[in-house]
């Protein structure tokens, strides 16, 4: 059953973030049942349970939602203090069922929140593709809100955003160079990240000089993301797009936490200070 849970990822079968996640928890509980059955021994049963960790994460080693949900699930640190094996067991099926009804319910407890912080707001601008900023502007359907996009080159996923966004809400999207166009017209600005830490926020680059200009013309930039995207500053470093351009290297744009108004997260829409407190408590 594991490997067939792993052949489902390696066949392309799984996409995006969160439905990652998922994937590699009901992984890590399908090694779990068969360690349950196959191991009396509390070292073989942690050993074993590393190894099939290592593979998961391995199978998506950028996925920092991936790790954060296994890292709190298997920690071994814990696990090593419990003193039988059942009570290993009991632990880690206890985290995955908290984990898994937390990776369900966070999208839509996002979306909420980000659908009351629209609710006098008539025109949003975004920065290429997110997913939380979509499902917000999904939950928002019903009002009437007009939508600027910003294509986030040189890959152009605002291209997509757009597209998918068109299907909502009347829309526009602007070349990276038209900026402070698309600003102008905007009475908010949401962006996605791809992980955060103390410094800020990672995300698409070009995004820092959108806040930059944001910030210059008294337009209020959210953040939109879980807190599962916490990810510390090494982490944060690989992330490039040296893959997609052989002989170009695309940093991401880190951007200051004091530089956004707030972020909209699972947790509602909080300072950046409250949200970093909240990702620590939490996990």
């Amino acid at each position: 059953m594991f490997e067939q849970i792993l052949d489902d990822f390696n066949k392309g079968n799984i996409r995006g973030p969160e439905d990652i996640a998922k994937w590699g928890l009901r992984a890590l509980e399908s090694k779990k049942q068969e360690l349950d059955e196959k191991c009396s021994f509390i070292s073989t049963y942690l050993a074993n349970l590393k190894k099939a960790k290592k593979i998961i994460i391995g199978c998506s080693n950028t996925q920092i939602i991936l790790k954060n949900v296994l890292d709190y699930v298997v920690d071994f640190e814990n696990l090593r203090q419990l003193q039988t094996l059942e009570e290993i067991k009991r632990s880690l099926s206890r985290k995955i069922k908290i984990m898994g009804k937390r990776l369900e319910k966070a999208p839509h407890k996002l979306s909420l929140a980000g659908h009351r912080k629209l609710k006098n707001v008539k025109s949003v601008l975004t920065h290429g593709y997110s997913k939380s900023v979509l499902n917000i502007l999904e939950e928002s359907r019903k009002r009437k809100l007009k939508i600027s996009v910003i294509s986030a080159e040189p890959f152009g996923e605002g291209e997509l955003m757009a597209k998918d966004v068109s299907k909502l809400f009347p829309t526009l999207l602007f070349l990276d160079s038209g900026v402070d166009a698309a600003i102008k017209s905007s009475n908010i600005v949401l962006i996605g990240c791809n992980s955060y830490d103390e410094r800020g926020f990672v995300c698409y680059a070009g995004t820092e000089s959108l806040v930059l200009t944001a910030n210059f013309y008294g337009v209020p930039v959210y953040v939109c993301t879980d807190t599962l995207r916490y990810s510390e500053f090494k982490l944060l470093k690989k992330n490039t797009y040296t893959k997609k351009l052989k002989r170009i290297k695309v940093i991401n744009s880190i951007v200051g936490t004091k530089l956004i108004k707030g972020v909209i997260c699972e947790e509602g829409v909080l300072s950046t200070n409250e949200f970093l407190k909240k990702s620590k408590s939490n996990y």
